[in-house]
Formats: structure tokens, sequence, C-alpha cells
């Protein structure tokens, strides 16, 4: 079986169980592209890395026409159709929350992968994406109505970054707003699920 069509198979499960998933294929043609265009500009990898204008316009659409409260995004790769989304929907006057889930500071791993990666190419594309996801990742927080990361080093991090000289846009709306980032609590109880203690052996039966 191919992976497009293990991928439709999925889809129609989820369908049959009520979830209802939007989805375009992303192959490596359209990748390369991508990649070449952040390459060519300010904006990091990571950032344009998943890019699709007919994803993000059939997801406005969606969103606009069903009139939802809310809008969730995750990772650094998804932060460019949310800002599409966000604002197509502020031009058609549809007022819904976009928040923007970090998970991590990106920039923090970049650097921590310049000294340590292993790999010299490694430690090369990290340090060349590293300052353009630091302006991109200070920029793109204060254009979302809030920010969730997975740890309070994190938001440490991100805060960091957004304190930088010249992090955000001059003559931007948003820059003197400090738009929230928060931490969102683990949904895992890792109290009642630590490891149990080695289990001891039984004594032999006499």
């Amino acid at each position: 079986m191919t992976l497009a069509k293990l991928w439709e198979n999925n889809l129609e499960r989820l369908n049959d169980q009520g979830v209802s998933v939007i989805s375009r294929q992303h192959g490596k043609p359209r990748i390369a592209r991508n990649v070449l265009t952040a390459l060519a500009s300010n904006r990091p990898v990571q950032a344009v890395y998943a890019w699709q204008l007919a994803l993000a316009e059939l997801l406005t659409e969606t969103i606009a026409g069903q009139r939802f409260h809310g809008v969730h995004v995750e990772h650094l790769r998804g932060a460019e159709h949310g800002l599409y989304i966000r604002a197509q929907l502020r031009r058609q006057g549809v007022s819904t929350t976009v928040v923007w889930d970090s998970v991590d500071c990106i920039s923090l791993l970049f650097e921590q992968a310049a000294h340590h990666s292993r790999s010299r190419f490694g430690r090369w594309v990290s340090r060349l994406e590293l300052p353009r996801t630091r302006r991109y990742e200070a920029q793109t927080i204060q254009r979302f109505a809030g920010v969730l990361v997975a740890s309070p080093k994190d938001k440490a991090a991100l805060e960091a970054v957004r304190r930088q000289p010249g992090a955000t846009r001059h003559g931007s709306a948003s820059a003197d707003i400090r738009r929230p980032i928060f931490v969102l609590p683990n949904g895992v109880d890792t109290d009642y699920f630590s490891p149990a203690a080695a289990p001891t052996t039984p004594a032999n039966n006499m």
C-alpha cells in the first residue's frame, strides 16, 4: 500500500468517527521551493517549510464559515498558516481568537545545536538559522493573541528573545503590547504514572 493510500484510509477512519480533517499533500518539490524561498529571504526555513497557500485558504474558508470561537496553531511550521488565517479573518470582520502553540523555543534549540551537535553540517545549519529564527519568533509572538509553550524554560527563552533590541518591527501596532506567553501544563499525571520500583526476586518455593 502506498503512503498516499494509507493516508487516505486513515482520513476516512477519522471521518467515520466524526473527526473532520482538512489536508493537502505536501511533496518534496513544494518543500524544496519553500526551503529555497526561505534561504533567499530573512525568514527561517522552519517557518516556511510546510507553507501551502491552498491549505491556508481552505482553512480560512472553513473557519470563517463555521464561526469557530478559537483557532489553535501548533509549532513554528504552522505559524505562517496561523498568521494568514488571522489576517484574512480580520479582513472579513470575523472575530476569532488565534493562538500559537510554539511548544518549544526553536531558537533555543538551535543555540544548543550550534554548540553541541555531533554533526558539522548540523552545527553549520543551526548557526545559519539562529539569528533569523530569533527575529522571527520575537515578531511572531506579538502577532498572535497569545502563545503557548511546554515548559517554563521555553517561556523564559521566548521572553528573552522578545527583549532583544530591534526584535519587533518598528511602527508595528503590536510592538508596544506584550502578548501573553503561557506554560501549558503537562496533561499526564507524572506522579501517578511514575515508574514502579524494580520488582523483587520471588523466593524459591521450599
